[in-house]
């Protein structure tokens, strides 16, 4: 009975220590998620978003893009969201990260990207083409070394 519960105890903690999890990849879907909430509502595109001017895109969706786990500047370039229709664009964060994730297959040293492409009504009726980006950075914290 000591061996089965030893083994089990000792399989439990290599198992706990041994392999990190790597959360990025749910936070910028959690991310571009709440961006959908934000500009659309029941599959329209909501009035104030289309005008959103300088109000700024996290203060208009209640994004908190600053990590707290970081200090100083860094805690405020973990985070990019964007959201582009038409010829209107408004993005938040750390906009560096973006570039990261163009074209390039996504590792453990550089930020996890979600692009999402809806189609939502515009107040007239029509069909308007909205692109969605959301990117975590927070390598050091998160990436399996």
């Amino acid at each position: 009975m000591f061996v089965i519960v030893t083994i089990a105890v000792v399989s439990a903690v290599l198992i706990f220590v041994s392999s990190p999890f790597d959360i990025r990849e749910t936070e910028s879907k959690l991310l571009v998620d709440s961006l959908v909430r934000c500009i659309s509502e029941n599959g329209v595109l909501k009035e104030d978003f289309v005008n959103l001017g300088n109000e700024g895109l996290e203060k208009k969706c209640n994004l908190n893009l600053k990590d707290n786990t970081y200090y100083g500047e860094e805690s405020n370039k973990q985070y990019f969201v964007a959201v582009r229709f038409g010829e209107k664009e408004y993005s938040a964060g750390n906009s560096n990260l973006e570039a990261l994730c163009e074209g390039a297959k996504q590792k453990e040293n550089i930020p996890v990207c979600t692009n999402k492409k809806i189609i939502l009504l515009n107040s007239r009726g029509e069909f308007v083409l909205v692109n969605l980006v959301g990117a975590v950075r927070k390598t050091e914290k998160n990436a399996i070394s």
